[in-house]
C-alpha cells in the first residue's frame, strides 16, 4: 500500500489525482449527477464523503467504506428563514432518495443563526 504516492507531487498533479479518484467513485458520481438538477446557488460537496473516498481509494477499501453521509453546502442569502432552508432540505431528501447514503443539505448563509448570540 502506497497511500502517500501523491504527497510529493506539484499541486496541479495532486489536484488531477484527486479529481480522477473522485470521478471514479460511484457514490460521489451519482450525488454530483443528481445535485445539478436541484439548481442550488453556489453549492459545494464538502467534508467526509470526499476525503474518505480518497482514503478508501488509496488504501484499497471499497467505495463508501466509513462514510455515513454526504454533505452539500449552498449559499443563498435571499431568504434566511428556517422555512426556506427546510423547504430545500425536504426537496433534496426526495431528490436523493434511493442513494446508498443520506445527503445532508445546509444553507451556509444561515450559519450565524445556528448559534445564540453571546
Amino acid at each position: 500500500m502506497d497511500h502517500l504516492r501523491y504527497s510529493g507531487l506539484p499541486f496541479e498533479e495532486q489536484r488531477a489525482a484527486f479529481l480522477g479518484i473522485i470521478a471514479t467513485d460511484p457514490l460521489i458520481g451519482e450525488t454530483l449527477a443528481r445535485v445539478r438538477d436541484l439548481a442550488l446557488p453556489d453549492w459545494l460537496m464538502v467534508s467526509g464523503a470526499l476525503y474518505n473516498s480518497v482514503w478508501n481509494h488509496l488504501t484499497g477499501k471499497p467505495p463508501g467504506y466509513g462514510i455515513k453521509d454526504v454533505d452539500l453546502f449552498y449559499f443563498d442569502d435571499a431568504d434566511l428563514s428556517y422555512e426556506a432552508e427546510d423547504a430545500v432540505i425536504r426537496r433534496a431528501a426526495l431528490h436523493f432518495a434511493g442513494l446508498a447514503l443520506p445527503v445532508e443539505v445546509r444553507n451556509q448563509a444561515r450559519v450565524h443563526l445556528w448559534y445564540p448570540e453571546k
